[in-house]
């Protein structure tokens, strides 16, 4: 599943400059609202998700115009009302990433900041938009028109949802498409992440899948969880970033740190060694194992065979031994009712040469 997964995102591939779609794993850190409207706070972190040098892209939530997002009578309008950055400032942090090496990647809110972002497209691997605005005609309208890949949030989505999306962009002529798997309980308990579920998600719909893992920053196992996601197939996987863990902030409850990113990332790094590449040819190591005579039973004489003796089964056996036979132990069938040429003493192997 995973290599499938692979050779799709980079038949997918339109933009030759998206490291996304090219390296495996591709890890994001995703910054969302940690900020909480303070740019200081969010340029240390862009400059520590840099400096852990395993880190693919930083991903930030851009919105704009709250009005056309959120109406006042939700309880989070007063409180992202105040950290609204504006473009000019969002532009300077997205040139400040890019020139520290990061891939940037951006969560449009709302419509003003999907048009902002198509203005500076060249500088963005990937556009995503939110689960919550999945089905937003208005927002996947905008999304067609990027030439890089968008990224749909599909955590709380039905399989309706999704096809809807997917066959919206589909008939506007966007079809390099990533979805991505994972939804914020702050934090999300592992019994109900359903990670079978990405395989299924990429098998229907024929697209890459990613993992945005949302597993506290303190269970012991998240680190596990967010690499089991890898082995189900999605290349791409997301964890929300913090300079402090466990400290309270937005998200911080699945919230890990530079330090968590790059265990993470080495855990992963192995895991994909593990993996290999699904060939079913042997490998010089697994030939050593399987070598017939020392490993594996060789074909050998029960007893003394007398030359132009025919060769039953009554007269041989399956053993390991220290001689080396090149005969496979299912060619017994092609063995059976030869000859032997010359007298075959007991414990000697029987081979074609020593037949006829």
């Amino acid at each position: 599943m995973k290599n499938e997964n692979e050779k799709l995102t980079k038949s997918l591939l339109e933009n030759k400059n998206n490291n996304l779609w090219e390296k495996s794993p591709y890890l994001i850190a995703e910054c969302a609202y940690s900020y909480e409207g303070k740019i200081d706070y969010l340029k240390k972190s862009i400059k520590k998700i840099s400096e852990i040098n395993c880190v693919d892209a930083v991903k930030f939530h851009i919105l704009l115009d709250m009005n056309s997002y959120m109406c006042q009578d939700h309880e989070l309008y007063k409180i992202l009302k105040k950290w609204i950055l504006t473009s000019k400032k969002w532009q300077q942090l997205i040139n400040y990433s890019k020139n520290l090496g990061l891939d940037v990647i951006i969560l449009a809110d709302d419509l003003g900041s999907m048009s902002f972002l198509k203005s500076i497209e060249n500088k963005l691997s990937a556009v995503e938009i939110h689960a919550c605005s999945l089905n937003d005609i208005k927002m996947l309208k905008k999304a067609a028109r990027f030439k890089i890949p968008i990224i749909l949030g599909i955590g709380g989505s039905t399989i309706e949802e999704i096809t809807f999306a997917i066959n919206f962009l589909k008939k506007e002529n966007k079809t390099n498409v990533i979805l991505m798997h994972g939804f914020q309980n702050f934090p999300t308990k592992y019994e109900y992440i359903n990670l079978k579920k990405i395989q299924k998600i990429q098998k229907l719909f024929n697209l890459p899948v990613g993992y945005a893992d949302h597993t506290s920053w303190d269970n012991k196992y998240q680190e596990l969880i967010t690499s089991a996601g890898f082995l189900m197939g999605a290349n791409i996987i997301e964890k929300h970033f913090v300079l402090e863990k466990g400290k309270t902030r937005v998200d911080y409850q699945s919230a890990i740190s530079g330090e968590d990113f790059r265990s993470l990332y080495q855990t992963i790094s192995v895991l994909q060694k593990a993996m290999g590449s699904g060939t079913m040819e042997l490998n010089k190591y697994e030939k050593m194992y399987g070598k017939i005579g020392p490993m594996k039973k060789a074909i050998i004489a029960d007893h003394d065979i007398d030359k132009d003796e025919k060769i039953i089964l009554k007269n041989l056996s399956f053993r390991r031994t220290n001689q080396c036979s090149q005969i496979q132990q299912k060619e017994v069938i092609d063995l059976l009712n030869r000859k032997a040429k010359n007298k075959i003493n007991k414990n000697q192997l029987i081979t074609f040469k020593n037949t006829y």
